[in-house]
This record gives C-alpha cells, sequence and structure tokens, in this order.
C-alpha cells in the first residue's frame, strides 16, 4: 500500500510470546519505572524528528486548546499527508473524513481514534495526548489496549498488520 512492502512481522510464536511478555509487564510490573519503558526498542528508523521535534514545540503552547478534529488536521499538515493517504492508510472511509473535517467538535469512537494515531504513524507519547483529546486512554490493565500500544511503540501503523496482530492474540480487529 502506499509504495511500501507489508510490514514483516517476526515468527508468530515469538511475536505472541513477545506480547505476552509486554501484557505480564504491564499488569504484574511497574509500568511507568525505567524498567518498563526502557524495553521500547524501535526496529524502523522513520526521518520525522524535525516534524516531531516543531509538532512538540507548538503543541506545548496550543494543543490544550484545540479540539480532536483541529489535532489531527494540524498533524496532517505538519507531516504533509494528504488527506485521502491518511483516510486510506487508516481505514476510513471518506465520508467520516470529511466529518472530521467539518465538524470541529466532532467525537470519534476509540477505535476511530486508534485508526487516526496508526495513520498518522504517531509515537505513544502523541498517541495517548490524542486519545486524550478524544476522551479515551489506553489502559494498562486491558489486553487489547495494551496489545495497541505494542504495535505503536513497535510501529507497526499498518492497520493489516495490527489487525494480524490481533487475530493472533484473540482480540477483536479494529
Amino acid at each position: 500500500m502506499f509504495g511500501k512492502k507489508k510490514e514483516q512481522l517476526p515468527d508468530y510464536d515469538y511475536l505472541k510470546s513477545s506480547i505476552i511478555e509486554y501484557i505480564d509487564k504491564a499488569i504484574n510490573g511497574k509500568p511507568g519505572s525505567e524498567e518498563f519503558e526502557g524495553k521500547v526498542h524501535f526496529q524502523r528508523k522513520l526521518d520525522y524528528n524535525e516534524i516531531n521535534k516543531s509538532y512538540f514545540d507548538w503543541e506545548r503552547s496550543n494543543a490544550d486548546k484545540m479540539s480532536f478534529s483541529a489535532l489531527v488536521l494540524h498533524i496532517i499538515q505538519i507531516k504533509k499527508f494528504s488527506a485521502s493517504k491518511l483516510y486510506k492508510k487508516a481505514g476510513l472511509d471518506r465520508k467520516l473524513f470529511s466529518r472530521l473535517k467539518n465538524d470541529y467538535m466532532y467525537q470519534p469512537s476509540k477505535i476511530t481514534a486508534i485508526k487516526f494515531c496508526l495513520g498518522l504513524e504517531l509515537d505513544i507519547k502523541d498517541s495517548e495526548k490524542m486519545l486524550e483529546k478524544a476522551g479515551y486512554s489506553l489502559s494498562r490493565s486491558q489486553s487489547f489496549d495494551l496489545i495497541i500500544r505494542y504495535c505503536i511503540e513497535h510501529r507497526y501503523y499498518e492497520i493489516e498488520t495490527v489487525n494480524e496482530i490481533l487475530r493472533l492474540m484473540d482480540e477483536k480487529e479494529i
């Protein structure tokens, strides 16, 4: 999709044991501790550090005043995504994206908000802020939320890949 090869997943047994270990550590470990957060290793090098830097500078002063819709549209502009690229990558239809664009107070479902986070390729910190704008969070005690967190932290952004991981772990797809 979009000229990229499909993301390569590790061996299923390894992936499943890795996710189970991640969930177990999140539930039984000490989430928020250095030990827990230090385990995240990014598998892909992306060239958007400067974009993120400018976003963080802007975000500190303005994001609290923005709605979910305005924040999504602002990030699209900063990352220079086209609207069609985003809604296709996020697995959303044009009508839903049009509603987001035209309704400043648009309130997405949690699944839709997660799809926007994946489509925009946000890191976990920005994803949590985006979800908070929509009135949601990724729980550290729900396996579905932990799997989504795992996918974001390991930069699995393709909806098909995330759904494959969710199916592997016997969770509902997004």
